[in-house]
């Protein structure tokens, strides 16, 4: 949202690989986020594929987002 996705995205990897945090989930959320911004479609549709398949809170915007990805 601050326009900086080199570093949202260097951050929210960090902390989407370390074990389940009780933030994985959405910095995993927000680093599919940033990969759209940065127009990098294939990592996007990784992570919201992932996503999807989780029960989280994310998990059914994930599978809308992850729908339209393939539709492209």
């Amino acid at each position: 949202m601050l326009g900086e996705n080199d570093k949202g995205v260097q951050n929210s990897q960090k902390v989407s690989q370390a074990e389940d945090t009780g933030y994985t989930l959405t910095a995993r959320w927000y680093l599919g986020l940033a990969y759209l911004k940065q127009n990098n479609i294939a990592q996007a549709r990784e992570i919201f594929s992932s996503l999807k398949n989780t029960p989280s809170s994310y998990a059914k915007k994930a599978e809308e987002i992850h729908w339209q990805l393939d539709t492209l």
